[in-house]
């Protein structure tokens, strides 16, 4: 009979391909999914190997024992073996919890993830994979848009948000969806813009594909400033607005 833990690892698997066969249809959506949900995956995988690890020492008689702590170099002592029993190797300076404790200080996190998801891929070859998913979702992820800064921390706080198996594209779905109106409202507070005007300029911006820079419609969101004072007070609210929406309409443009 399955365990809980390997019935909760299946309906994970289950979700994370249902998703990623439904994104396909898009290509700016798709890579950012797939970046999640590799980032979702590796966690996962992260967790797993240091619970079968931690579980396996303990038998053997170290009580405390917390993979999470080991030194790399001490951890290289058990990479063949481990990799035989469950067909992967995460070092302990590259699990999910280590990395997302260095996270917020890491201006290459992008970078950082890839390298890891290189050496956990790297680190099956030629094995025979208890999890045979767990090459291809990191191959995915490796794959996955680059340029992905301005979103990192939709990333992170994304990930911390999930705790198991779930459906993960709704979750995904809600969670951008919050956070897009969280954002546009901090601007049109900040900047003190017509509501009704300015989401009705964003939306049309999405629809279309980028942010109109000419015409009337952004002077439509502002508040009433005189174009004929000697400071342009109005040009340089407009061109202010114009680049706070801009910058948010590059970060969430193509999500969910």
């Amino acid at each position: 009979m399955e365990s809980h833990k390997e019935i909760e690892r299946s309906e994970l698997h289950k979700t994370i391909w249902r998703v990623a066969n439904d994104l396909r249809g898009s290509v700016d959506g798709w890579d950012f999914k797939s970046y999640v949900l590799g980032t979702l995956f590796y966690r996962f995988i992260s967790e797993n190997l240091t619970s079968y690890l931690n579980e396996q020492e303990r038998k053997a008689g170290t009580a405390d024992f917390d993979y999470a702590r080991l030194s790399d170099s001490d951890a290289e002592r058990g990479r063949t073996e481990t990799v035989k029993e469950k067909g992967f190797y995460i070092l302990p300076s590259e699990l999910f919890v280590n990395l997302r404790a260095r996270a917020r200080h890491d201006s290459n996190l992008n970078e950082t993830l890839s390298r890891i998801f290189a050496d956990i891929e790297g680190s099956a070859i030629g094995e025979e994979s208890e999890d045979k998913e767990t090459r291809a979702a990191i191959a995915r992820a490796i794959s996955a848009s680059p340029t992905l800064r301005n979103k990192k921390d939709l990333i992170e706080a994304f990930v911390d948000s999930i705790s198991g198996p779930g459906n993960v594209d709704s979750e995904w779905s809600a969670f951008v969806k919050t956070k897009r109106a969280q954002e546009i409202e901090q601007i049109i507070t900040d900047e003190n813009l017509n509501g009704s005007e300015t989401h009705a300029f964003i939306e049309s911006a999405f629809r279309d594909g980028s942010i109109p820079t000419r015409g009337t419609g952004i002077t439509r969101i502002l508040p009433p400033v005189s174009r004929f004072s000697e400071d342009n007070d109005h040009g340089r609210q407009k061109q202010r607005v114009l680049d706070e929406l801009s910058a948010f309409f590059d970060r969430f443009y193509g999500l969910a």
